[in-house]
């Protein structure tokens, strides 16, 4: 009789156990899809909102520049061995303003002047722009900015002159010196962002980048 008993037990929980795994595999998909909502996770300072990010971490860094509206702000910021762009959406309660990440990027890349680094700077705005291409929530990401950013590294002060589509780079900001580039020699680097770019319908090879302005 306890031989049953405990075999019953045991099937029972072994039961129990296999059921929330499967549950947490369903939990993990709805997640990763985005069918399940993921609201963002207010922290009282950038820093603690940045160390939760999954791209994020707990060295925060030297700020370098950044770009703030009434409810999300952009900061472009590094430590010693990296650069990175955070979004991060603000909510204000009781008179203080707390933070919630929604992005860490860390550039895609170095471009130039050059006519196959100008591809490549087509199909990078292609990718941070275009729903179709980019299934990671680019518009739930938008619709909480109301705007769509764009930002990335130049080498070369003729960033200054960059437009796309038209569209007039908003900030350029000193990023670094490269001291004896194996093909570049030294050379400065700068970061540049767009505000808000309009939406982009056309393939990446319509996308027009000008340095004439």
């Amino acid at each position: 009789m306890k031989k049953t008993i405990k075999n019953i037990v045991s099937a029972t929980v072994s039961a129990i156990a296999m059921i929330l795994f499967v549950l947490l595999i369903v939990l993990g998909l709805l997640h990763f899809t985005g069918t399940l909502s993921r609201e963002p996770r207010y922290f009282p300072t950038m820093e603690q909102a940045f160390a939760r990010h999954p791209a994020g971490s707990r060295n925060f860094g030297e700020t370098l520049f950044i770009y703030e509206e009434e409810n999300n702000l952009t900061i472009f910021h590094r430590t010693d061995r990296q650069h990175y762009v955070s979004t991060f959406l603000k909510e204000y309660r009781e008179g203080e303003v707390w933070y919630a990440c929604i992005g860490v990027g860390t550039g895609a890349g170095v471009f130039d002047s050059s006519p196959r680094s100008r591809e490549r700077l087509q199909e990078h705005i292609w990718r941070s722009t275009n729903r179709d291409w980019n299934r990671s929530h680019l518009d739930e990401w938008h619709e909480r900015l109301q705007r769509r950013p764009v930002h990335g590294f130049f080498r070369g002060d003729i960033v200054y002159n960059l437009t796309i589509n038209g569209v007039t780079v908003d900030y350029v900001v000193f990023a670094r010196e490269i001291v004896d580039h194996f093909l570049y020699g030294t050379h400065d680097v700068y970061f540049w962002y767009i505000v808000d770019l309009p939406p982009i319908t056309t393939g990446p090879d319509e996308i027009v980048i000008s340095f004439d302005r």
